[in-house]
C-alpha cells in the first residue's frame, strides 16, 4: 500500500488530492526508493526490499487497469498518464474484494503452516500479529 502514500495529499484538500494522487507514489522512478526505504525496516533486508518492490509494482499494475490516471513517469513527464478514465468493472473487485481475499488467504496460510507474511519484518509487528492470529484461530 506504500504507493498510495500520495493519497495523503487529501489532507491538503480535494484539489491537492486530484493533483497528486497516483503521481509520486506510483512513479517508476520513485518505487525503488519506496522499496529500499521500507526494506531497511525488515529483518531480512534484501528479501524485504524485493517483496516491497514487487508489491509496489503489482499495486501500480492494478491501478493502471482499473483506476484513475496513473503517472508512471512522474516527475520526468509529470503530465503523461497511462489511463485517462476509470474502469468500474475492475475498480470494484480490486478495491473491495481483493483485500478480503488476501486476508482470508493469509489466515489460511497461518493455520496450515504457522507462518505469516510479516515474518520477514520480524520484531514487534510479527509478535503482535501472532498474538492476534492465535486469538482468532482458537
Amino acid at each position: 500500500m506504500a504507493p498510495d502514500l500520495d493519497g495523503l495529499t487529501f489532507l491538503s484538500g480535494l484539489s491537492g488530492y486530484w493533483s497528486f494522487h497516483h503521481t509520486f507514489g506510483h512513479s517508476l522512478f520513485i518505487i525503488p526508493f519506496i522499496a529500499v526505504g521500507l526494506g531497511l525496516f525488515g529483518h531480512k533486508k534484501i528479501l524485504t526490499i524485493l517483496f516491497c518492490w514487487v508489491g509496489s509494482l503489482a499495486h501500480v499494475a492494478v491501478d493502471i487497469f482499473g483506476s484513475w490516471p496513473v503517472h508512471l513517469l512522474w516527475p520526468v513527464y509529470p503530465d503523461w498518464a497511462l489511463i485517462d478514465t476509470p474502469n468500474a468493472f475492475i475498480i470494484f473487485p480490486v478495491e473491495f474484494i481483493t483485500p478480503f481475499v488476501m486476508i482470508a488467504w493469509s489466515i489460511r496460510v497461518y493455520k496450515k503452516r504457522g507462518i505469516t507474511i510479516f515474518e520477514i519484518f520480524g520484531g514487534w509487528i510479527e509478535s503482535q500479529l501472532y498474538a492476534w492470529l492465535k486469538k482468532i484461530s482458537a
